[in-house]
């Protein structure tokens, strides 16, 4: 088993001053789990996806088969993030200690290079530096460059060369030879990090100090000698200020310093003098606020850029730090630590942590689901699935006796996991919540543990695999169901899943029937009653009856009133996919007692043994529009102590809340006045004393009966009437001794009577069904000259009893 070191940020306490500090651990060597191998090549490497939750980022733990017979170029690690279509190498020493060779300009004011790396205070549990520098002057390096790159055995005794810092790098100049070793270390794939002015060629001077520098140029990506000219210093390509800000928020800014989203930076004066070519590496950190000789815009032309202040290519760098004379800042001496970890791409060792990975992929949208409860308190589940970015990697490793050999391509996703989620309930069908979500990110792009509505991941833990369910609890099915939940799902790198919102209905295994008791005007009859029927069931039920009131119909969620046919309706709701009211309406019986009185008896006319009356249910009286209609036969005679009340009733329609009477008043009567009483025994009412045989009568919730009396009188005048009494048809005469009955125009009967001054009657003895029909009697006048009547009504007297 190798013992592998990875590094976790904790904090130091030194005479009272609070420092950042590294750790070194042991770790296992590991197992692949998710990674698989794309193409088999020279040796084996495994490589396991992991979680650093201090630092709170992914890394990948890697390691090979040990090559014997390693050259100084030893093993050099490259990563693809498009499925191997490019390559990039990273850093094989991600948390071991990096030595560094700072060659400064010969002033001992420019030897400040180990200085700033020793004040970041970064230690193993050791007590070693993780970054340890050995300075040299620019004079005795060039003396002898070979004694302090190399040990007694030939072999580099540094991961990263560092050159400068001071303005025009002290006007100092390195000779041919040793900057070609420098150019041998860069190209056995070490690093090499060049300070302010130290590759510059903007005017003769320069240029021949520097003239052994410019085959650096070309490895960096910038121009060398690109302001020159002949008539001295050209600075409109040039920028600078006390100002940078971070442009790419990448890898580079991840280890073993964080750096803040688009953060900006006051540093010393600096600037840049050549141009960088954009489609060649990385520019991390540009200028803002240009502030000298007079420029305000930075140069750009498509293929050529100014304003740069840290460029990167492969395992070579270049930061402007050192115009000022050695002066620089924390912020800018970790910017430079976080370079010198990325430029240490060589390794002697088997194994490495990569700590440029990333997931950046949001999690899938969140699955909501009912994981049980009561109806009145239910749980819904929240999970998602983390979706991750997907890397492979491969290992070179320089061999002295087969020369470069290469590993297996290994391919694996790097998923952080979900971190928890957020959620609303609210009244609107869309959200905006991973907008929302994303505000609550800090400088650094993440979410503070606190803000979430629900967190899962596990504390203090290394995991990448664990139960990612939160709950929400307390769901009231009755006053949460038409509600809608909105979910997004946060990766614990920060990615912010799209919004899943459901209207809760869509989750719940049961709903709720509250069935609601009123009469036609609305008041409650009795308690609500709730009825739980499951998803997708029926509910069914008999029209439940109430005391003294009759079944009218039922509304289902303020629609439409059903009318019920009998008490025995059966009222059905299929297929429940939600809440219901359901309203069973009932209406108290119209109620109606009703009788004729005969106030006068008169020999010559007949006493009508039944009364016919029509009763109309109207939404506004005698005016208004007609619901039903309805014949009934009533008492009458003479005497009122001696007839009784015909007794009717009948079903109103709702809204329709007026009962227009009206009585088919016989022939030779007349109405006296109608009496009507809504309580018999106090005798509480009020007597009309009118003519007109239309009565219009209002149900209210606490009248809903009424007594009424019409009392008649006889009028006799001469002539031919018909009417029908008793049922029959009646021909009353005076005054003639002869008249002709006709059915249709056609010749009934013949009548001859005695010529009498008083009204007499004859009984037609015609069936019902033909007086029906048109009726016709034909006599002589006083003065000779026929005349026909006719009785051609509606004939709605016949009994719809």
């Amino acid at each position: 088993m190798k013992k592998k070191l990875s590094i976790s940020i904790i904090f130091l306490t030194i005479l009272g001053v609070g420092i950042v500090g590294i750790k070194l651990l042991n770790k296992p060597s590991i197992m692949v789990k998710g990674a698989s191998i794309v193409t088999a090549r020279d040796f084996r490497m495994k490589v396991e996806s992991k979680w650093d939750n201090v630092n709170e980022k992914n890394y990948v733990e890697l390691d090979w088969d040990n090559i014997s017979d390693l050259t100084q170029k030893g093993y050099r690690l490259f990563q693809s993030e498009d499925q191997g279509t490019t390559w990039d190498n990273r850093s094989t020493n991600y948390g071991k200690v990096v030595k560094v060779l700072n060659i400064y300009p010969d002033r001992a004011e420019s030897n400040t290079f180990k200085a700033w790396m020793d004040s970041l205070n970064m230690y193993n549990e050791k007590n070693e530096k993780l970054i340890e520098v050995t300075p040299v002057s620019n004079k005795d390096y060039n003396m002898n460059p070979l004694k302090y790159l190399k040990d007694g055995k030939g072999d580099w005794k540094y991961d990263v060369i560092t050159i400068g810092s001071w303005d025009r790098n002290n006007h100092v100049k390195m000779e041919k030879e040793p900057s070609d070793y420098i150019m041998d270390f860069i190209n056995d794939g070490r690093g090499v990090l060049f300070g302010h002015d130290t590759i510059a060629g903007d005017r003769p001077d320069v240029v021949n100090e520097n003239k052994n520098m410019e085959k650096f140029a070309e490895k960096l990506g910038i121009t060398f000698g690109h302001n020159y000219a002949s008539t001295g210093q050209n600075t409109t390509h040039w920028a600078g200020s006390k100002k940078i800000k971070l442009v790419n928020d990448g890898y580079l800014m991840k280890f073993p310093f964080e750096m803040e989203e688009n953060v900006v930076l006051t540093i010393p004066d600096t600037h840049n003098i050549e141009v960088q070519k954009k489609d060649v590496g990385e520019v991390w950190f540009e200028f803002i606020d240009l502030s000298m000789w007079g420029v305000t815009s930075i140069f750009d032309d498509g293929e050529y850029r100014s304003g740069w202040y840290l460029k990167t290519n492969e395992n070579v760098s270049m930061i402007q730090t050192g115009h000022s004379n050695g002066a620089s800042t924390e912020s800018e001496n970790k910017i430079i630590a976080n370079t010198l970890y990325n430029l240490a791409q060589v390794s002697l060792e088997s194994y490495a942590d990569d700590y440029s990975v990333s997931d950046d992929v949001a999690p899938e949208k969140a699955v909501l689901t009912n994981l049980g409860g009561t109806f009145e308190s239910f749980t819904i589940g929240i999970n998602s699935l983390d979706k991750g970015k997907e890397y492979q990697w491969y290992v070179e490793a320089d061999s002295k006796s087969k020369g470069l050999l290469k590993s297996d391509d290994v391919e694996e996703t790097i998923i952080s996991n979900i971190a928890g989620y957020f959620y609303q309930i609210d009244d609107l069908p869309t959200s905006d919540l991973s907008q929302e979500v994303e505000s609550y990110k800090n400088s650094y792009g993440r979410i503070p543990e606190e803000k979430y509505d629900l967190y899962v991941a596990p504390p203090n833990s290394t995991a990448i695999t664990y139960d990612t369910t939160a709950k929400i609890f307390g769901i009231n099915g009755a006053k949460d169901a038409d509600k809608y939940l909105h979910v997004v799902a946060v990766d614990r790198a920060n990615n912010i899943s799209e919004v899943t919102t459901i209207q809760i209905n869509e989750v719940m295994t049961e709903f709720q029937i509250t069935e609601t008791y009123s009469d036609d005007f609305g008041n409650q009859l009795q308690e609500d009653n709730h009825v739980n029927v499951a998803k997708k069931e029926n509910y069914s039920k008999v029209f439940p009856s109430i005391s003294s009131y009759l079944n009218y119909g039922y509304q289902i969620d303020n629609t439409n009133i059903v009318e019920v046919v009998d008490a025995e309706s059966v009222v059905r709701i299929p297929d429940v996919t939600k809440n219901y009211t359901l309203n069973y309406i009932y209406t108290k019986p119209a109620k109606l007692h009703i009788k004729q009185v005969i106030e006068e008896e008169s020999e010559s006319i007949a006493i009508p043994e039944k009364g016919k009356v029509t009763v109309i249910n109207s939404k506004g009286g005698t005016t208004g529009e007609n619901a039903s209609k309805s014949h009934y036969d009533i008492q009458s005679g003479v005497g009122e102590g001696t007839i009784s009340f015909s007794d009717i009733e009948t079903k109103r329609k709702i809204n329709y809340d007026f009962l227009n009477i009206q009585l088919n008043v016989p022939s030779f009567y007349q109405i006296d006045r109608v009496e009507t009483l809504t309580n018999l025994e106090t005798g509480e009412g009020e007597t009309h004393n009118y003519e007109q045989s239309n009565l219009s009568l209002q149900f209210t919730a606490s009248t809903s009966e009424y007594w009424i009396t019409y009392y008649l009188r006889p009028v006799i005048d001469p002539g031919v009437y018909l009417n029908i009494v008793n049922n029959r048809l009646n021909v009353y005469y005076s005054n003639i001794d002869h008249f002709n009955v006709f059915i249709d125009g056609e010749k009934y009967k013949e009548f001859s009577v005695t010529n009498k001054a008083t009204t007499e009657s004859k009984v037609i003895d015609i069936p019902v069904s033909e007086i029906r029909n048109k009726v016709s009697v034909e006599y002589l006048n006083a003065d000779g000259n026929p005349v026909t009547v006719y009785w051609n009504n509606t004939w709605e007297f016949v009994n719809d009893n």
